[in-house]
C-alpha cells in the first residue's frame, strides 16, 4: 500500500507452531481499507494453545480487524472484545491478548494494545521512542479492570515497525542460558542488528530471522506458539510479468521496450513470449536444467530478465502457493512456480503486461478459452496479493 509514489506499506508475518500442535494459537490477520486509504494488522494470541487457543484467538483478531476497519471507537471496541471472550476461572485473566496497527497513506499510525509484548519501532537502526499513554478501564459487569496501551505517531521512511506475541520474548525460558527467556530488551537489540546489518531486508525475512532466533532459544522445540509481525516504510519494489503474445504483431516491439527500459525486476511467463522477447531483445533463452520437476516445466534465463518461466501451468501452480496457507518460505521446492512467487512476495507493486493473441496451435478458434483461463488466472494472482499479500497490482492487456 503506497502512503505517495515514493513511500510503500510492506506487511509480512511469520510463525511457528508450539511443539506438538498442529494449529497455531496466535492469529495474525491484515487488510487493506481502500476507500479510506488505510491498512489495519492485528495480532491477538490465544490463552494456551492448540485448537481452542485458535478459536478464541481468531474471533479476537476477527472482531478487532472488523470494529477498526470501521473505525469503531478504540476503546469501546476493546471493551466488546474483553465483554465478549471468556474469562479463565482459576487466573481470572482474559481467553486472549491483541494488538491493533491501523496505517493511513500519509504514515500516520496508531496503535492500541491489550496485553502483548510492547511494540518496537526502529528508525535509522535503533529503537526510536514513541509517544504512548495508558488508558486504565473498568468494566462494571465482570468485575474486572483492564489497561490498554495507546500510541499515535508519523512513521518515516525506513521505519521497520515490529510486533510480536509473547512465544518471542519468552522462549528459551527456564533454560540454562535464558532462565528468564529473551526478554524484549535482547528482542529490541537483535532488531538493531538486524536493521544496521541488512537494512534493505524484506519484511517476511526480517520478522523470519527473529522467529527463528526464538525457536532456537527453545532448541528448536518451542513451548509456546511464536508469531511476529514486521512492517517496512520503504520506497516500492516494482516487477513487471510479460505474458502471453500480443494480439497484434506491431506491439512486439512495446514488449521488449517494457523489458529494456524497466526500473525494476522484470518476469517472463510463456515460451512464446519468451521466444517474442527473444527476438526483440537479440539476448538467448537458455533452459535452467537445475529446475526440473515432475509438475512444473524447467524455468529458464535471459540476460537482463530476472525470471523466466513456462506459461499457464507454472502461473497456475503459482496462484495455488499463494492461496494455500502454507507458509511460502517453508517450501523446499525449487522449481519456476516457487521461484515466481518468491519474486512476487519479494516486490510491492506488480504489474502484468497480458498478450491477448489466442495461440492458433493449442486454440479452438471459435471459443477462446485458452485466452479467457490466462486473463481469469491473472485476475487471480492480482486479487491474492492484493488481499492476502497487501500487495499493490495493475493489469494491462496488449
Amino acid at each position: 500500500m503506497k502512503l505517495d509514489k515514493d513511500f510503500f506499506i510492506e506487511v509480512a508475518h511469520v510463525q511457528k507452531f508450539k511443539h506438538g500442535q498442529k494449529v497455531c494459537g496466535d492469529t495474525f490477520m491484515s487488510m487493506k481499507v481502500k476507500h479510506d486509504k488505510r491498512i489495519i494488522a492485528v495480532l491477538s494470541d490465544g490463552l494456551g494453545s492448540g485448537v481452542r487457543a485458535n478459536v478464541i484467538s481468531t474471533m479476537t483478531a476477527t472482531m478487532a480487524i472488523t470494529y477498526s476497519a470501521n473505525k469503531y471507537d478504540n476503546i469501546k471496541a476493546a471493551e466488546t472484545i474483553m465483554n465478549t471472550l471468556p474469562i479463565d476461572s482459576v487466573r481470572k485473566i482474559s481467553y486472549a491478548t491483541f494488538t491493533i496497527v491501523d496505517i493511513d497513506y500519509e504514515g500516520k499510525c496508531d496503535i492500541i494494545d491489550y496485553d502483548n509484548p510492547p511494540f518496537i519501532l526502529i528508525r535509522d537502526g535503533k529503537r526510536f521512542a514513541t509517544p504512548n499513554k495508558q488508558y486504565l478501564g473498568n468494566i462494571t459487569s465482570l468485575s474486572r479492570k483492564y489497561t490498554l496501551n495507546m500510541a499515535s505517531f508519523k512513521l518515516q521512511l525506513g521505519d521497520k515497525l515490529i510486533i510480536f506475541s509473547d512465544g518471542v520474548n519468552q522462549s528459551g525460558m527456564g533454560s540454562n542460558a535464558l532462565p528468564f527467556g529473551w526478554g524484549v530488551d535482547k528482542v529490541q537489540e537483535f532488531c538493531e542488528y538486524l536493521a544496521t546489518k541488512y537494512p534493505n531486508m524484506a519484511a517476511r525475512s526480517f520478522a523470519q530471522e527473529i522467529v527463528e532466533y526464538a525457536n532456537a532459544n527453545s532448541d528448536y522445540e518451542p513451548q509456546d506458539d511464536i508469531t511476529c509481525c514486521v512492517i517496512n516504510i520503504r520506497k516500492p519494489r516494482m516487477l513487471a510479468v510479460l505474458t502471453g503474445p500480443p494480439v497484434d504483431k506491431a506491439k512486439d516491439s512495446l514488449m521488449g521496450d517494457i523489458v529494456r527500459n524497466y526500473e525494476g525486476r522484470t518476469a517472463i511467463c510463456g515460451g512464446t513470449t519468451a521466444k517474442i522477447l527473444s527476438r526483440e531483445l537479440q539476448r538467448d533463452v537458455e533452459v535452467d536444467i537445475s529446475t526440473l520437476d515432475p509438475i512444473v516445466p524447467c524455468s529458464s534465463t535471459m540476460e537482463g530478465v530476472d525470471l523466466v518461466t513456462e506459461g499457464m501451468l507454472t502461473m497456475g501452480e503459482a496462484l495455488k502457493h499463494l492461496e494455500s496457507k502454507e507458509f511460502i518460505g517453508d517450501i523446499k521446492t525449487e522449481n519456476g512456480a516457487t521461484k515466481l512467487v518468491r519474486l512476487f512476495l519479494d516486490s510491492d507493486i506488480i504489474e502484468f503486461y497480458v498478450g491477448t493473441k489466442i495461440n492458433d496451435a493449442h486454440q479452438d478458434p471459435n471459443m477462446p478459452v485458452e485466452l479467457g483461463i490466462r486473463r481469469n488466472t491473472i485476475r487471480s494472482i492480482a486479487k491474492v496479493l492484493e488481499e492476502r499479500y497487501l500487495k499493490d497490482t495493475k493489469i494491462k492487456f496488449l
